[in-house]
């Protein structure tokens, strides 16, 4: 079995030089790393992961945090292949982790004894364990998402969800509606508020009362926005629904069809996420390129890591807001 010593030999340089080409640690010209590729291909040579994390207290490891949904998702998925192949590029590799709320073990209790050099969060909460324990045990972390207040000074990044919930209600009035449910995301999370801010953005600058009463919390299963939006529909007051995702806004179309209620005739639906499902209509929806995402988060990780990067919160603009068949229009303001 080839050594990296074996290596060094026949490309001519020294051992840390063979560590460099393999590592990415220091720059090492064009001729040099192909001798040493030539020379460890010629070898069978590979390079012990462990061994090398082993000396450089590293693991070359970067832990990806996901809420337990009981499905993945198409977000899930494009974060996923954005984190992965971004951390390839650095030669990191990925461990996913899903939350899944085991009772017998409190949440975020083995975080602390994880063989990784920094960590991945998505949809931070406004108080959420998993930060709690990675701070207090000094890895650092990159939030995919809203940062919460006591966490502010961490590197998070995110698409704007205030101009996004402004924009969606925006359209949505434009159209004639001024009674307008809202189905958001679990009150728990961060996201949740800058949502609510930007909705109550837009019917301030357009004269609309906010009323609170409008307000709904799902927790993004179609079974409980089915369950919302029977009541929602049942009050028959409302011209558009605003949900948190296509998940939600097909428990919206479900209810509606069971009701004989015609989408967009009788009632309008946006979507502020989702590609998950094909709806008749197609539904109105904002559209977020989370694989993009998922780089520049493990970007952001990995210089924090290796370059000792300051925090930062980056807002990117990697999305887009489709109008469909799903928001009719009601009346010219």
């Amino acid at each position: 079995m080839s050594t990296i010593n074996d290596v060094s030999k026949l490309a001519g340089v020294s051992k840390s030089t063979v560590s460099n080409v393999f590592n990415n640690t220091k720059y090492v010209s064009e001729e040099i790393t192909d001798r040493v590729l030539k020379a460890a291909q010629e070898l069978n040579y590979y390079p012990n992961k462990l061994a090398t994390g082993l000396a450089n207290k590293k693991t070359y490891m970067i832990g990806l945090f996901l809420e337990n949904l009981g499905e993945f998702r198409s977000m899930h998925h494009q974060i996923i292949e954005g984190v992965a192949m971004k951390l390839n590029e650095f030669n990191y590799n990925v461990i996913l982790y899903i939350d899944r709320d085991n009772e017998k073990i409190p949440k975020g209790a083995k975080l602390r004894i994880e063989p990784i050099d920094g960590a991945i969060i998505l949809d931070p909460e406004i108080e959420d364990i998993r930060i709690k324990d990675f701070v207090s045990s000094g890895t650092p972390i990159v939030l995919v998402g809203k940062a919460p207040k006591s966490y502010e000074n961490l590197s998070s990044l995110d698409v704007d969800n205030i101009e996004i919930a402004y924009s969606a209600t925006k359209m949505l009035i434009k159209n004639g509606h001024e009674k307008i449910a809202f189905i958001n995301s679990k009150p728990n999370l961060t996201i949740t508020s800058d949502r609510l801010k930007g909705y109550i953005k837009a019917l301030s600058e357009n004269h609309i009362d906010f009323e609170p009463s409008y307000i709904y919390n799902c927790d993004n299963t179609i079974i409980k926005a089915k369950k919302l939006a029977g009541s929602i529909l049942e009050k028959g007051e409302f011209s558009a629904i605003i949900t948190e995702s296509d998940v939600v806004a097909l428990g919206v179309y479900e209810e509606a069809k069971s009701k004989g209620i015609n989408i967009p005739g009788d009632i309008s639906v946006f979507a502020l996420g989702g590609m998950d499902y094909f709806l008749t209509p197609e539904v109105s929806r904002v559209v977020v390129d989370y694989k993009k995402l998922g780089e520049a988060a493990a970007k952001q990780i990995t210089m924090i890591i290796d370059n000792n990067q300051q925090s930062s919160n980056l807002i990117l603009n990697e999305y887009k807001i489709i109008k469909t068949g799903s928001v009719g229009q009601v009346s010219i303001r």
